[in-house]
């Protein structure tokens, strides 16, 4: 699935939802339009060809592509007793003063000897169940082998098991942030290294989005936990304010590259997909033009749209 933006001048503001995989959002206020499509029809005619799509082979994703591919069954799974305030902003509501903060420690490849002590790639969870990116973090399982290294993935509180207060998690938003995200991490980081004897092994962080923000953040907040970061599409300069400002629509740009010759796509791969705008927003606005959407995308029910 690739996804594409587009600037318009429009005079409505309302939200059409196109199926599970497809929304065109309209803001009148910001004047942008986003949507998110699925354009492998469009692509994959153009490319002529079934054999790819996006340098993704026919397998890719698959799960016979993915038979072999390391994960939750390589790990073991963990709670940590955590504090729930870690600088004592307020004393929390019912007396929870600790969760249980959900781990994963994956040790197949890690060696520890007399002679060498290999690293900790330590993911910092991001805002999602764990189990998501015990299974989808490759460069990690990839890098392990090579140097002996002992995987660990951290929950961010409040998602997935690791949530303090529960059913009641509405109501104490106050401990959900980046600084007790990061302290969280740092205290787990200094409990294990305690429980695996692992006191000389560097710590290398991992993350990617949002958890690539936490990685980068983590080594320049505990130097003394953290000896190295790998952040991916890790905004951490993306702010209004900044100077010099950040160009809002990079990501964007490189989107829409995903669909040129540049990415191994057809020449008229991206044109072809951009001329059907006009097309999707006037069907889009018709009940006999959803089911015409429905049908080209062979969505499971009619798109809907709510008018705002």
């Amino acid at each position: 699935m690739a996804t594409f933006y587009q600037k318009e001048r429009i005079s409505t503001h309302q939200i059409v939802t196109l199926g599970k995989f497809t929304t065109i959002l309209f803001r009148m206020a910001r004047r942008e339009v986003l949507l998110a499509v699925l354009v492998s029809f469009w692509c994959c005619a153009a490319l002529g060809s079934p054999t790819t799509f996006f340098g993704c082979g026919t397998k890719c994703g698959s799960s016979e592509d993915n038979v072999d591919r390391p994960g939750l069954q390589n790990c073991t799974l963990n709670y940590y007793k955590q504090t729930v305030d870690h600088f004592s902003y307020a004393l929390p509501t019912g007396g929870n003063y600790y969760f249980q903060q959900r781990y994963y420690v994956c040790d197949s490849y890690w060696e520890h000897n007399s002679t060498y002590t290999g690293p900790i790639f330590f993911y910092t969870g991001n805002e999602g169940d764990v189990t998501l990116y015990v299974n989808n973090t490759g460069l990690m399982w990839e890098s392990a082998p090579e140097f002996g290294a002992l995987l660990v993935f951290a929950e961010h509180r409040y998602y997935g098991e690791s949530k303090p207060f529960g059913s009641a998690t509405a109501d104490n938003m106050w401990y959900l942030s980046t600084e007790q995200a990061l302290a969280d991490y740092a205290e787990l980081i200094f409990f294990l290294k305690e429980e695996f004897d692992a006191h000389d092994s560097p710590v290398i962080s991992f993350g990617g989005s949002y958890g690539g923000m936490l990685a980068s953040w983590f080594r320049m907040k505990y130097p003394s936990a953290v000896d190295g970061a790998i952040a991916a599409s890790a905004p951490i300069l993306a702010f209004y304010g900044e100077n010099p400002e950040t160009d809002q629509y990079a990501f964007n740009h490189i989107t829409t590259r995903d669909a040129t010759p540049f990415a191994g796509a057809a020449a008229s791969c991206a044109p072809n997909v951009k001329k059907s705008w006009d097309v999707i927003f006037d069907w889009a606005t018709s009940e006999q033009g959803r089911a015409d959407l429905q049908s080209a995308w062979q969505l499971c029910s009619p798109p809907s749209a709510v008018a705002r």
